[in-house]
């Protein structure tokens, strides 16, 4: 779950602005958020403008990867482009400062169809 420190106005569908990451689950398990920081988010934030998304990695590097949402579909999507595995295909809800994102961890899987954890 993705959460920005600070509400900000917005439109309805946009998703710029930067989120702090407060959870995430993999395989069904919490991950620690120190987990997190040490291993893929050095400061637990991603800053989303427009179809990028940026963040900065443990090592001090920065990674940006870009997407494409259809807010049309139910569930809406978030298809996340580049040539890393980063699970490619997800569902997303966003409900006010709150975004949910629900991802496959290979892009090989099928896309998600309910926010859900297995």
């Amino acid at each position: 779950t993705l959460q920005p420190p600070v509400a900000f106005p917005q439109p309805a569908e946009s998703l710029d602005g930067t989120w702090e990451l407060v959870s995430l689950i993999e395989d069904g398990k919490l991950v620690p958020i120190d987990v997190v920081k040490q291993t893929m988010i050095k400061d637990a934030r991603v800053i989303v403008k427009g179809p990028t998304a940026a963040f900065i990695r443990p090592d001090g590097k920065v990674r940006t990867v870009a997407f494409v949402t259809d807010g049309k579909t139910s569930p809406k999507t978030l298809d996340v482009a580049g040539e890393l595995r980063v699970g490619g295909k997800a569902i997303y809800m966003r409900d006010g400062d709150v975004l949910m994102i629900c991802t496959r961890s290979s892009d090989t899987e099928s896309r998600p169809t309910v926010m859900a954890s297995l």
